[in-house]
Protein backbone atom coordinates (compact mmCIF):
# COMPACT_ATOMS: atom_id res chain seq x y z
CA UNK A 1 0.00 0.00 0.00
CA UNK A 2 1.29 3.32 -1.02
CA UNK A 3 1.13 6.17 1.79
CA UNK A 4 0.21 9.70 0.93
CA UNK A 5 1.99 12.62 2.31
CA UNK A 6 0.53 14.44 5.50
CA UNK A 7 -2.39 16.56 5.18
CA UNK A 8 -2.63 18.43 8.07
CA UNK A 9 -6.45 18.35 7.37
CA UNK A 10 -7.00 14.48 6.58
CA UNK A 11 -5.32 12.08 8.52
CA UNK A 12 -5.56 9.17 5.79
CA UNK A 13 -6.47 9.11 1.85
CA UNK A 14 -7.60 5.80 1.10
CA UNK A 15 -8.23 6.12 -2.28
CA UNK A 16 -4.35 7.50 -3.45
CA UNK A 17 -4.17 3.66 -2.30
CA UNK A 18 -6.88 2.34 -4.27
CA UNK A 19 -5.28 4.22 -7.03
CA UNK A 20 -1.67 2.91 -6.29
CA UNK A 21 -3.18 -0.74 -6.24
CA UNK A 22 -4.86 -0.55 -9.78
CA UNK A 23 -1.26 1.01 -10.84
CA UNK A 24 0.50 -2.21 -9.16
CA UNK A 25 -2.30 -4.43 -10.84
CA UNK A 26 -1.66 -2.84 -14.32
CA UNK A 27 2.28 -3.28 -14.14
CA UNK A 28 2.19 -6.82 -13.46
CA UNK A 29 -0.36 -7.86 -16.61
CA UNK A 30 1.70 -5.43 -18.78
CA UNK A 31 4.68 -7.69 -18.04
CA UNK A 32 2.48 -10.90 -18.25
CA UNK A 33 1.30 -9.58 -21.84
CA UNK A 34 5.32 -8.94 -23.10
CA UNK A 35 6.10 -12.82 -21.76
CA UNK A 36 2.94 -13.72 -23.87
CA UNK A 37 4.19 -11.84 -26.94
CA UNK A 38 7.35 -13.17 -27.32
CA UNK A 39 6.10 -16.82 -26.92
CA UNK A 40 3.81 -16.18 -29.43
CA UNK A 41 6.55 -14.00 -31.66
CA UNK A 42 8.42 -17.08 -31.09
CA UNK A 43 6.06 -19.76 -31.98
CA UNK A 44 4.94 -17.53 -35.31
CA UNK A 45 8.90 -17.83 -36.33
CA UNK A 46 8.53 -21.82 -36.33
CA UNK A 47 4.98 -22.02 -38.07
CA UNK A 48 6.65 -19.87 -41.17
CA UNK A 49 8.70 -22.76 -41.16
CA UNK A 50 6.24 -25.35 -41.36
CA UNK A 51 3.70 -23.50 -43.80
CA UNK A 52 6.08 -23.60 -46.71
CA UNK A 53 4.71 -25.21 -49.81
CA UNK A 54 7.14 -28.41 -49.82
CA UNK A 55 5.55 -30.20 -51.53
CA UNK A 56 6.62 -29.30 -55.04
CA UNK A 57 10.13 -27.46 -54.02
CA UNK A 58 13.59 -28.89 -54.96
CA UNK A 59 15.82 -28.80 -52.52
CA UNK A 60 17.66 -25.46 -52.96
CA UNK A 61 13.94 -23.36 -53.45
CA UNK A 62 12.99 -25.32 -50.62
CA UNK A 63 16.31 -23.88 -48.16
CA UNK A 64 16.17 -20.37 -49.42
CA UNK A 65 12.51 -20.11 -48.69
CA UNK A 66 13.60 -21.97 -45.18
CA UNK A 67 15.93 -18.59 -44.55
CA UNK A 68 13.37 -16.52 -45.93
CA UNK A 69 11.43 -17.55 -43.01
CA UNK A 70 14.31 -17.22 -40.64
CA UNK A 71 15.08 -13.86 -41.42
CA UNK A 72 11.82 -12.61 -41.13
CA UNK A 73 12.83 -11.98 -37.27
CA UNK A 74 14.93 -9.18 -36.96
CA UNK A 75 17.67 -11.03 -35.02
CA UNK A 76 18.48 -13.81 -37.29
CA UNK A 77 18.74 -11.22 -40.78
CA UNK A 78 22.25 -12.94 -41.65
CA UNK A 79 21.95 -16.47 -42.67
CA UNK A 80 23.59 -19.18 -44.86
CA UNK A 81 22.80 -22.90 -45.14
CA UNK A 82 26.42 -25.40 -45.87
CA UNK A 83 24.82 -29.15 -46.74
CA UNK A 84 26.88 -31.96 -47.02
CA UNK A 85 27.76 -33.08 -50.67
CA UNK A 86 26.71 -36.55 -51.93
CA UNK A 87 29.98 -38.26 -50.94
CA UNK A 88 29.49 -36.67 -47.58
CA UNK A 89 33.01 -35.12 -47.31
CA UNK A 90 32.46 -31.33 -48.12
CA UNK A 91 30.31 -28.80 -46.77
CA UNK A 92 28.80 -26.43 -49.80
CA UNK A 93 27.10 -23.08 -49.56
CA UNK A 94 23.61 -24.10 -51.03
CA UNK A 95 21.57 -21.06 -49.28
CA UNK A 96 21.81 -17.59 -47.75
CA UNK A 97 24.75 -15.26 -48.15
CA UNK A 98 28.51 -17.04 -48.59
CA UNK A 99 30.76 -17.69 -46.15
CA UNK A 100 32.91 -14.85 -46.39
CA UNK A 101 30.15 -11.89 -47.33
CA UNK A 102 28.32 -13.71 -43.85
CA UNK A 103 31.38 -12.67 -41.51
CA UNK A 104 31.90 -8.97 -43.23
CA UNK A 105 28.93 -7.77 -42.36
CA UNK A 106 27.93 -6.76 -45.87
CA UNK A 107 25.04 -7.26 -48.47
CA UNK A 108 26.92 -9.76 -50.64
CA UNK A 109 26.01 -12.75 -53.03
CA UNK A 110 23.53 -15.60 -51.91
CA UNK A 111 24.39 -19.06 -52.91
CA UNK A 112 21.81 -18.86 -55.98
CA UNK A 113 23.57 -15.57 -57.39
CA UNK A 114 27.04 -17.10 -56.95
CA UNK A 115 25.87 -20.14 -58.74
CA UNK A 116 24.41 -18.00 -61.84
CA UNK A 117 27.71 -15.93 -61.78
CA UNK A 118 29.54 -18.83 -62.63
CA UNK A 119 31.61 -18.19 -58.72
CA UNK A 120 32.32 -21.16 -57.02
CA UNK A 121 30.48 -21.99 -54.50
CA UNK A 122 32.08 -22.01 -50.69
CA UNK A 123 33.49 -25.62 -49.49
CA UNK A 124 34.62 -26.59 -46.02
CA UNK A 125 35.75 -30.08 -45.37
CA UNK A 126 33.74 -32.25 -42.43
CA UNK A 127 35.72 -31.57 -39.40
CA UNK A 128 37.16 -28.13 -41.11
CA UNK A 129 36.17 -25.00 -39.26
CA UNK A 130 33.59 -24.33 -36.75
CA UNK A 131 31.28 -24.91 -39.88
CA UNK A 132 32.66 -28.46 -40.05
CA UNK A 133 32.90 -28.78 -36.20
CA UNK A 134 29.34 -28.06 -36.28
CA UNK A 135 28.89 -31.33 -38.84
CA UNK A 136 30.78 -33.61 -37.50
CA UNK A 137 30.20 -33.69 -33.83
CA UNK A 138 26.40 -32.88 -35.09
CA UNK A 139 25.62 -30.28 -31.80
CA UNK A 140 25.37 -26.40 -31.86
CA UNK A 141 28.41 -24.54 -32.24
CA UNK A 142 28.48 -21.14 -30.55
CA UNK A 143 30.97 -18.26 -31.20
CA UNK A 144 30.96 -15.54 -28.91
CA UNK A 145 33.08 -13.38 -30.67
CA UNK A 146 34.10 -13.78 -34.22
CA UNK A 147 37.20 -11.05 -34.41
CA UNK A 148 38.75 -12.61 -31.31
CA UNK A 149 38.42 -16.11 -32.35
CA UNK A 150 41.58 -17.73 -34.36
CA UNK A 151 39.30 -19.76 -36.53
CA UNK A 152 38.29 -16.73 -38.76
CA UNK A 153 41.40 -15.88 -40.17
CA UNK A 154 41.65 -19.17 -41.50
CA UNK A 155 38.80 -19.38 -43.20
CA UNK A 156 37.79 -15.64 -44.08
CA UNK A 157 39.91 -14.65 -46.71
CA UNK A 158 39.08 -10.53 -45.71
CA UNK A 159 38.83 -8.59 -42.38
CA UNK A 160 35.94 -10.42 -40.21
CA UNK A 161 33.09 -8.20 -38.35
CA UNK A 162 32.80 -8.74 -34.83
CA UNK A 163 29.77 -10.54 -33.76
CA UNK A 164 28.31 -13.32 -32.76
CA UNK A 165 27.94 -16.53 -34.83
CA UNK A 166 26.09 -19.55 -34.18
CA UNK A 167 26.53 -23.22 -36.05
CA UNK A 168 23.06 -25.64 -36.05
CA UNK A 169 23.36 -28.70 -37.50
CA UNK A 170 20.49 -29.65 -40.06
CA UNK A 171 19.38 -33.09 -38.42
CA UNK A 172 17.25 -36.13 -39.71
CA UNK A 173 17.20 -39.40 -37.89
CA UNK A 174 20.45 -38.79 -36.01
CA UNK A 175 21.69 -38.23 -39.59
CA UNK A 176 23.58 -34.83 -40.01
CA UNK A 177 22.41 -33.04 -43.49
CA UNK A 178 24.05 -29.68 -43.31
CA UNK A 179 24.31 -26.62 -41.36
CA UNK A 180 23.09 -23.26 -40.65
CA UNK A 181 24.90 -20.29 -39.75
CA UNK A 182 23.74 -17.63 -37.75
CA UNK A 183 25.80 -14.49 -37.60
CA UNK A 184 24.73 -10.74 -35.58
CA UNK A 185 27.03 -7.88 -35.65
CA UNK A 186 27.30 -7.61 -32.19
CA UNK A 187 29.63 -10.01 -29.41
CA UNK A 188 27.64 -12.13 -26.92
CA UNK A 189 24.79 -11.23 -28.53
CA UNK A 190 22.49 -14.55 -28.86
CA UNK A 191 20.97 -16.07 -25.53
CA UNK A 192 19.66 -19.49 -24.90
CA UNK A 193 16.23 -18.75 -26.36
CA UNK A 194 17.71 -17.84 -30.02
CA UNK A 195 19.67 -21.15 -29.57
CA UNK A 196 16.52 -23.17 -28.86
CA UNK A 197 14.61 -21.35 -31.60
CA UNK A 198 17.26 -22.70 -33.83
CA UNK A 199 17.71 -25.95 -32.72
CA UNK A 200 14.10 -26.40 -33.33
CA UNK A 201 14.09 -24.37 -36.82
CA UNK A 202 17.27 -26.96 -37.78
CA UNK A 203 14.93 -30.20 -36.74
CA UNK A 204 12.29 -29.10 -38.51
CA UNK A 205 14.05 -28.30 -41.63
CA UNK A 206 15.55 -31.51 -41.41
CA UNK A 207 12.58 -33.37 -41.51
CA UNK A 208 11.05 -31.06 -44.26
CA UNK A 209 14.17 -31.91 -46.61
CA UNK A 210 13.70 -35.83 -45.71
CA UNK A 211 9.93 -36.16 -45.82
CA UNK A 212 8.84 -32.84 -48.10
CA UNK A 213 6.03 -34.31 -49.05
CA UNK A 214 4.44 -35.48 -46.00
CA UNK A 215 4.04 -31.87 -45.20
CA UNK A 216 1.79 -30.82 -47.77
CA UNK A 217 -1.11 -32.43 -45.28
CA UNK A 218 0.58 -30.16 -42.05
CA UNK A 219 -0.18 -27.02 -44.01
CA UNK A 220 -4.04 -26.59 -43.44
CA UNK A 221 -3.39 -27.18 -39.35
CA UNK A 222 -0.25 -25.05 -39.51
CA UNK A 223 -2.21 -21.65 -41.18
CA UNK A 224 -5.30 -22.72 -38.89
CA UNK A 225 -2.88 -22.68 -35.96
CA UNK A 226 -1.37 -19.33 -37.14
CA UNK A 227 -4.67 -18.03 -37.38
CA UNK A 228 -5.88 -18.61 -34.27
CA UNK A 229 -2.74 -17.26 -32.71
CA UNK A 230 -2.96 -13.98 -34.29
CA UNK A 231 -6.74 -13.92 -33.25
CA UNK A 232 -5.60 -14.60 -30.05
CA UNK A 233 -3.07 -11.88 -29.87
CA UNK A 234 -5.07 -9.46 -31.32
CA UNK A 235 -7.38 -10.10 -28.19
CA UNK A 236 -4.95 -9.74 -25.73
CA UNK A 237 -3.47 -6.36 -26.93
CA UNK A 238 -7.13 -4.87 -26.62
CA UNK A 239 -7.88 -5.71 -23.68
CA UNK A 240 -4.51 -4.53 -22.32
CA UNK A 241 -5.76 -1.45 -24.24
CA UNK A 242 -8.82 -1.10 -22.27
CA UNK A 243 -6.93 -1.64 -18.97
CA UNK A 244 -4.88 1.19 -19.67
CA UNK A 245 -7.86 3.48 -20.99
CA UNK A 246 -9.60 2.51 -17.01
CA UNK A 247 -6.28 2.98 -15.25
CA UNK A 248 -5.47 6.55 -17.10
CA UNK A 249 -9.37 7.39 -16.67
CA UNK A 250 -9.38 6.31 -12.84
CA UNK A 251 -6.33 8.74 -13.06
CA UNK A 252 -8.12 11.45 -14.02
CA UNK A 253 -11.48 11.34 -11.58
CA UNK A 254 -9.71 10.92 -8.21
CA UNK A 255 -9.11 14.53 -8.06
CA UNK A 256 -13.07 14.67 -7.62
CA UNK A 257 -13.04 12.87 -4.78
CA UNK A 258 -16.79 12.27 -4.14
CA UNK A 259 -18.01 12.95 -8.01
CA UNK A 260 -14.92 10.72 -9.25
CA UNK A 261 -15.72 7.45 -6.85
CA UNK A 262 -19.22 7.99 -7.56
CA UNK A 263 -19.01 7.45 -11.00
CA UNK A 264 -16.50 4.81 -10.97
CA UNK A 265 -17.63 1.35 -12.80
CA UNK A 266 -16.57 -0.67 -9.60
CA UNK A 267 -18.23 -1.43 -6.48
CA UNK A 268 -16.31 0.25 -3.56
CA UNK A 269 -17.79 0.10 -0.17
CA UNK A 270 -16.41 1.47 3.59
CA UNK A 271 -17.19 -1.87 5.72
CA UNK A 272 -17.57 -1.40 9.40
CA UNK A 273 -15.96 -4.58 11.37
CA UNK A 274 -19.82 -5.79 12.51
CA UNK A 275 -20.66 -6.31 8.48
CA UNK A 276 -22.27 -3.17 7.88
CA UNK A 277 -21.70 -0.91 4.97
CA UNK A 278 -21.11 2.62 6.25
CA UNK A 279 -20.63 3.72 2.34
CA UNK A 280 -21.01 2.32 -1.09
CA UNK A 281 -20.18 4.12 -4.77
CA UNK A 282 -22.98 3.85 -7.77
CA UNK A 283 -21.86 0.16 -8.78
CA UNK A 284 -22.35 -1.21 -5.90
CA UNK A 285 -25.39 -0.30 -5.46
CA UNK A 286 -26.41 -1.05 -8.87
CA UNK A 287 -25.60 -4.44 -7.54
CA UNK A 288 -28.40 -4.74 -4.50
CA UNK A 289 -32.10 -4.94 -5.06
CA UNK A 290 -33.61 -2.05 -4.79
CA UNK A 291 -30.64 0.26 -5.69
CA UNK A 292 -30.24 1.85 -2.55
CA UNK A 293 -28.11 -0.85 -0.48
CA UNK A 294 -28.30 -3.11 1.64
CA UNK A 295 -27.07 -3.53 4.88
CA UNK A 296 -23.98 -5.70 4.92
CA UNK A 297 -21.17 -6.65 2.82
CA UNK A 298 -22.48 -10.56 2.28
CA UNK A 299 -25.75 -9.60 0.91
CA UNK A 300 -24.66 -7.40 -1.57
CA UNK A 301 -21.78 -9.39 -3.14
CA UNK A 302 -22.97 -13.30 -2.28
CA UNK A 303 -26.61 -12.31 -1.70
CA UNK A 304 -26.22 -14.44 1.59
CA UNK A 305 -27.57 -14.10 4.39
CA UNK A 306 -24.16 -14.99 6.75
CA UNK A 307 -20.98 -13.74 6.20
CA UNK A 308 -19.02 -15.62 3.33
CA UNK A 309 -16.25 -17.41 5.55
CA UNK A 310 -19.29 -18.57 7.35
CA UNK A 311 -19.15 -21.76 7.64
CA UNK A 312 -15.36 -21.36 7.38
CA UNK A 313 -14.68 -23.62 3.90
CA UNK A 314 -11.83 -21.89 2.92
CA UNK A 315 -13.83 -21.09 -0.52
CA UNK A 316 -13.99 -17.41 0.62
CA UNK A 317 -12.09 -15.81 3.06
CA UNK A 318 -13.07 -12.80 4.55
CA UNK A 319 -10.59 -9.77 3.53
CA UNK A 320 -12.42 -7.88 6.96
CA UNK A 321 -11.36 -10.35 9.31
CA UNK A 322 -7.74 -10.77 8.05
CA UNK A 323 -7.62 -6.46 8.01
CA UNK A 324 -8.30 -6.17 11.27
CA UNK A 325 -6.50 -9.18 12.60
CA UNK A 326 -3.45 -7.79 11.02
CA UNK A 327 -4.05 -4.16 9.99
CA UNK A 328 -2.39 -5.04 6.51
CA UNK A 329 -3.87 -4.37 2.90
CA UNK A 330 -5.01 -7.76 1.43
CA UNK A 331 -6.08 -9.47 -1.82
CA UNK A 332 -8.34 -12.11 -2.53
CA UNK A 333 -10.60 -13.74 -4.97
CA UNK A 334 -14.30 -14.18 -4.59
CA UNK A 335 -17.25 -15.32 -6.76
CA UNK A 336 -19.88 -12.22 -6.68
CA UNK A 337 -23.38 -11.73 -8.54
CA UNK A 338 -23.58 -9.08 -10.76
CA UNK A 339 -27.21 -7.31 -10.67
CA UNK A 340 -28.40 -9.95 -13.12
CA UNK A 341 -27.31 -12.58 -10.99
CA UNK A 342 -24.76 -13.88 -12.83
CA UNK A 343 -21.65 -15.37 -10.94
CA UNK A 344 -18.27 -13.36 -11.79
CA UNK A 345 -15.06 -14.17 -10.89
CA UNK A 346 -13.47 -11.05 -8.68
CA UNK A 347 -10.68 -9.83 -7.31
CA UNK A 348 -11.35 -7.56 -4.13
CA UNK A 349 -8.86 -5.36 -2.80
CA UNK A 350 -9.40 -4.30 1.35
CA UNK A 351 -7.45 -2.08 2.82
CA UNK A 352 -7.39 -0.87 6.33
CA UNK A 353 -9.64 1.88 7.41
CA UNK A 354 -7.99 4.00 10.21
CA UNK A 355 -9.66 4.76 13.28
CA UNK A 356 -9.22 8.02 15.63
CA UNK A 357 -6.54 5.71 17.61
CA UNK A 358 -4.82 4.58 14.29
CA UNK A 359 -6.48 1.34 14.66
CA UNK A 360 -8.56 -0.08 11.75
CA UNK A 361 -12.01 0.82 12.20
CA UNK A 362 -12.94 -0.96 8.93
CA UNK A 363 -12.11 -1.59 5.38
CA UNK A 364 -12.46 -0.13 2.28
CA UNK A 365 -13.13 -2.74 -0.08
CA UNK A 366 -13.22 -2.56 -3.99
CA UNK A 367 -13.77 -4.78 -6.45
CA UNK A 368 -12.71 -6.14 -9.72
CA UNK A 369 -14.11 -7.94 -12.01
CA UNK A 370 -11.71 -10.97 -13.77
CA UNK A 371 -13.84 -13.05 -15.29
CA UNK A 372 -12.32 -12.49 -18.88
CA UNK A 373 -8.50 -12.82 -17.60
CA UNK A 374 -9.50 -15.76 -15.57
CA UNK A 375 -11.01 -17.06 -18.59
CA UNK A 376 -8.21 -16.04 -21.16
CA UNK A 377 -5.25 -17.64 -18.61
CA UNK A 378 -7.18 -20.75 -19.09
CA UNK A 379 -7.12 -20.94 -22.59
CA UNK A 380 -3.39 -20.13 -22.80
CA UNK A 381 -3.05 -23.07 -20.45
CA UNK A 382 -4.78 -25.22 -22.76
CA UNK A 383 -3.13 -23.93 -25.78
CA UNK A 384 0.41 -24.51 -23.58
CA UNK A 385 -1.06 -28.21 -23.10
CA UNK A 386 -2.00 -28.64 -26.67
CA UNK A 387 1.88 -27.38 -28.13
CA UNK A 388 3.39 -29.87 -25.29
CA UNK A 389 1.55 -32.77 -26.64
CA UNK A 390 2.03 -31.88 -31.04
CA UNK A 391 6.04 -31.31 -29.90
CA UNK A 392 6.35 -34.61 -27.63
CA UNK A 393 3.93 -37.08 -28.87
CA UNK A 394 3.17 -38.69 -32.06
CA UNK A 395 -0.12 -37.42 -33.63
CA UNK A 396 -0.89 -40.88 -35.65
CA UNK A 397 -1.13 -43.34 -32.43
CA UNK A 398 -0.86 -40.71 -29.68
CA UNK A 399 2.51 -42.25 -28.62
CA UNK A 400 5.50 -40.44 -27.10
CA UNK A 401 7.62 -39.40 -30.03
CA UNK A 402 11.67 -39.72 -30.83
CA UNK A 403 12.04 -36.69 -29.28
CA UNK A 404 10.53 -37.68 -25.66
CA UNK A 405 11.77 -40.71 -26.02
CA UNK A 406 15.57 -39.73 -25.77
CA UNK A 407 14.61 -37.44 -23.13
CA UNK A 408 13.54 -39.97 -20.83
CA UNK A 409 16.42 -42.01 -21.75
CA UNK A 410 19.24 -39.38 -21.11
CA UNK A 411 16.85 -38.28 -17.88
CA UNK A 412 16.91 -42.63 -16.92
CA UNK A 413 21.25 -41.92 -17.34
CA UNK A 414 21.18 -39.32 -15.43
CA UNK A 415 19.63 -41.06 -12.20
CA UNK A 416 22.23 -43.67 -12.17
CA UNK A 417 19.81 -46.55 -11.99
CA UNK A 418 21.28 -49.82 -11.48
CA UNK A 419 20.09 -51.25 -14.73
CA UNK A 420 17.41 -50.34 -16.99
CA UNK A 421 16.30 -51.94 -20.72
CA UNK A 422 15.63 -50.54 -24.22
CA UNK A 423 13.42 -52.91 -26.40
CA UNK A 424 13.67 -51.87 -30.40
CA UNK A 425 10.79 -53.36 -32.07
CA UNK A 426 9.93 -53.31 -35.89
CA UNK A 427 6.85 -55.02 -37.11
CA UNK A 428 7.10 -57.67 -39.82
CA UNK A 429 5.99 -57.51 -42.99
CA UNK A 430 4.40 -53.88 -43.19
CA UNK A 431 5.16 -52.54 -46.40
CA UNK A 432 3.48 -55.35 -47.74
CA UNK A 433 0.27 -54.63 -45.27
CA UNK A 434 0.36 -50.87 -46.75
CA UNK A 435 0.65 -51.56 -50.29
CA UNK A 436 -2.08 -54.14 -50.31
CA UNK A 437 -4.77 -52.03 -47.97
CA UNK A 438 -3.25 -48.21 -48.35
CA UNK A 439 -2.14 -45.69 -45.94
CA UNK A 440 -5.09 -44.98 -44.10
CA UNK A 441 -5.04 -49.16 -43.43
CA UNK A 442 -1.93 -49.23 -42.51
CA UNK A 443 -2.16 -46.12 -39.65
CA UNK A 444 -5.30 -47.33 -38.09
CA UNK A 445 -3.01 -50.80 -37.74
CA UNK A 446 -0.35 -48.70 -36.14
CA UNK A 447 -2.38 -47.12 -33.90
CA UNK A 448 -3.60 -50.62 -32.76
CA UNK A 449 -0.52 -51.76 -32.57
CA UNK A 450 0.49 -48.65 -30.26
CA UNK A 451 -2.53 -49.39 -28.39
CA UNK A 452 -1.86 -53.28 -27.56
CA UNK A 453 1.99 -52.03 -26.63
CA UNK A 454 1.07 -50.13 -24.32
CA UNK A 455 -1.39 -52.00 -22.38
CA UNK A 456 1.45 -55.29 -22.16
CA UNK A 457 3.54 -53.02 -20.29
CA UNK A 458 3.97 -51.64 -16.65
CA UNK A 459 2.76 -48.06 -15.79
CA UNK A 460 6.11 -46.75 -15.24
CA UNK A 461 7.60 -47.91 -18.83
CA UNK A 462 7.93 -45.86 -21.91
CA UNK A 463 6.35 -47.23 -25.34
CA UNK A 464 7.41 -44.43 -28.08
CA UNK A 465 6.72 -44.70 -31.70
CA UNK A 466 10.48 -43.98 -33.34
CA UNK A 467 10.16 -43.53 -37.17
CA UNK A 468 7.25 -45.64 -39.31
CA UNK A 469 6.51 -49.12 -37.78
CA UNK A 470 9.33 -48.62 -35.37
CA UNK A 471 8.52 -49.02 -31.69
CA UNK A 472 10.98 -48.56 -28.74
CA UNK A 473 10.32 -49.33 -25.28
CA UNK A 474 11.92 -48.01 -22.24
CA UNK A 475 12.16 -50.00 -19.13
CA UNK A 476 13.11 -48.55 -16.08
CA UNK A 477 14.08 -50.17 -12.98
CA UNK A 478 14.61 -53.97 -13.74
CA UNK A 479 15.24 -55.91 -10.95
CA UNK A 480 16.73 -59.06 -12.34
CA UNK A 481 18.23 -57.18 -15.47
CA UNK A 482 18.31 -58.77 -18.59
CA UNK A 483 15.66 -62.01 -17.33
CA UNK A 484 13.09 -59.39 -16.46
CA UNK A 485 13.67 -57.69 -20.15
CA UNK A 486 13.02 -60.87 -21.90
CA UNK A 487 10.04 -61.52 -20.35
CA UNK A 488 8.62 -57.91 -21.30
CA UNK A 489 10.05 -58.93 -24.91
CA UNK A 490 7.52 -62.16 -24.69
CA UNK A 491 4.73 -59.96 -23.77
CA UNK A 492 4.88 -57.73 -26.73
CA UNK A 493 5.05 -60.60 -29.46
CA UNK A 494 2.46 -62.40 -26.99
CA UNK A 495 0.25 -59.18 -27.28
CA UNK A 496 0.79 -58.84 -30.90
CA UNK A 497 -0.14 -62.28 -31.94
CA UNK A 498 -3.52 -61.61 -32.00
CA UNK A 499 -4.74 -61.09 -35.79
CA UNK A 500 -6.50 -57.13 -36.13
CA UNK A 501 -9.69 -57.14 -37.90
CA UNK A 502 -10.69 -53.80 -39.59
CA UNK A 503 -13.26 -53.01 -41.65
CA UNK A 504 -13.91 -56.55 -42.28
CA UNK A 505 -10.40 -57.54 -43.23
CA UNK A 506 -8.32 -59.12 -41.27
CA UNK A 507 -4.67 -58.96 -41.16
CA UNK A 508 -2.07 -61.43 -39.12
CA UNK A 509 0.85 -59.27 -37.04
CA UNK A 510 4.15 -60.15 -36.03
CA UNK A 511 6.96 -57.91 -34.56
CA UNK A 512 10.58 -58.60 -34.59
CA UNK A 513 12.68 -57.54 -31.70
CA UNK A 514 16.11 -56.49 -29.78
CA UNK A 515 16.76 -56.27 -26.72
CA UNK A 516 19.53 -53.82 -25.01
CA UNK A 517 19.66 -53.75 -21.29
CA UNK A 518 22.22 -51.07 -19.08
CA UNK A 519 24.91 -51.32 -18.39
CA UNK A 520 25.58 -54.67 -19.67
CA UNK A 521 24.86 -53.93 -23.02
CA UNK A 522 25.89 -50.54 -23.82
CA UNK A 523 27.88 -47.25 -21.58
CA UNK A 524 25.73 -44.78 -23.04
CA UNK A 525 22.40 -43.71 -24.30
CA UNK A 526 23.78 -43.90 -28.26
CA UNK A 527 25.35 -47.41 -27.39
CA UNK A 528 22.34 -48.78 -25.92
CA UNK A 529 19.96 -47.80 -28.84
CA UNK A 530 22.85 -49.11 -31.37
CA UNK A 531 23.01 -52.51 -29.55
CA UNK A 532 18.91 -52.62 -29.61
CA UNK A 533 19.11 -51.84 -33.22
CA UNK A 534 21.39 -54.58 -34.07
CA UNK A 535 19.61 -57.07 -32.07
CA UNK A 536 16.53 -56.40 -34.13
CA UNK A 537 18.00 -57.13 -37.16
CA UNK A 538 19.20 -60.22 -35.91
CA UNK A 539 15.48 -61.30 -34.82
CA UNK A 540 14.94 -60.74 -38.58
CA UNK A 541 17.38 -62.73 -39.76
CA UNK A 542 16.50 -65.58 -37.65
CA UNK A 543 13.35 -65.74 -39.08
CA UNK A 544 11.07 -63.17 -37.78
CA UNK A 545 8.63 -62.88 -34.90
CA UNK A 546 10.99 -63.37 -32.43
CA UNK A 547 13.41 -61.62 -30.44
CA UNK A 548 17.36 -61.45 -29.69
CA UNK A 549 19.53 -60.12 -26.85
CA UNK A 550 22.16 -57.71 -27.93
CA UNK A 551 25.55 -58.55 -27.53
CA UNK A 552 26.82 -57.90 -24.01
CA UNK A 553 29.81 -55.76 -23.27
CA UNK A 554 31.13 -57.93 -20.25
Amino acid sequence: MVKSKHDPQHDHDPQHDIVAGDASYGQVSLELNRHIVNLLDSLSALAALADLPVANLQRRELLQKALEALMANQDLERCSIFMLDEAGVDLVNAGGLDWEDLLRGEAGETAAMAARSGRPATRFRLGDGIIGQAALSGELVECRSTAADPRFKKSAGAAVADGSLLCVPICSEARVLGVLNVFYPQPDYFTLWHQRLLLLFCTMLGRLLINRELFVEMETRVAARTRELAKSNAALRQEVERRRGAEAELAGQHRFLQTVIDGCAEPIMVIAPDYRVLWMNQAARELTADGRGDAYCHQVFHRAAAPCDEPEDGEHPCPLKTVLADGRAVKVVHEHYDAAGRPRAVEVLATPLPGPDGKPAGIIESCRDITERVLTESRLRKKHEELYSKAYHDHLTGLPNRLLFNLRLHHALRRNLETFGLIFLDLDGFKAINDRHGHLFADRLLQVVGKRLRQAVRHNDLVARFAGDEFVVLLEELEQGREDAGRVAEKLLAALSRPVRLDKIEVAVSASIGVAVYPADAADAGQLLEQADAAMFAAKKAGKNTWRFAKSLQ
